[in-house]
């Protein structure tokens, strides 16, 4: 398969959950989904400097683009990319470009650090991997 195939297929799967999840977001906001840890989020409305609080997760921007500042980093992605974060971070969004009729959509899939923490602690069990905290 080439690289524009499987791109057009990837088009097609992402407008497939955007017409799937558009129903569920008829306004701005968040959504909480039945599955714990992930939500749908929407924007119509520019923000330039909108507080916001990325937790421990990944974000992928279903539609348009958002860049968020944390600290002094501006971090940038667009339909199609994932944004992973390894810590539960404040810190500021922008999204330039969004309107009723093309919203901004997120899906956001938020991390439990005590689960994580669990699972790390059993792998190491089963594979014998020794790690040492500082």
């Amino acid at each position: 398969m080439t690289n524009t195939k499987k791109a057009e297929n990837l088009t097609a799967l992402y407008q497939e959950l955007i017409h799937k999840i558009l129903p569920y977001l008829p306004k701005e906001g968040r959504v909480y989904s039945q599955i714990e840890g992930l939500s749908f989020y929407r924007h119509d409305t520019p923000y330039y400097s909108l507080p916001c609080v990325q937790p421990l997760g990944i974000v992928v921007a279903l539609q348009g683009r958002k860049e968020i500042t944390l600290g002094d980093k501006p971090i940038c992605y667009e339909t199609g990319q994932v944004l992973f974060i390894g810590a539960n971070l404040s810190g500021f969004a922008y999204i330039p470009e969004c309107s009723s009729d093309k919203p901004f959509l997120g899906l956001a899939l938020e991390f439990d650090f005590n689960q994580l923490s669990h699972l790390a602690c059993e792998l190491a069990l089963i594979y014998g991997v020794v790690t040492i905290f500082a």
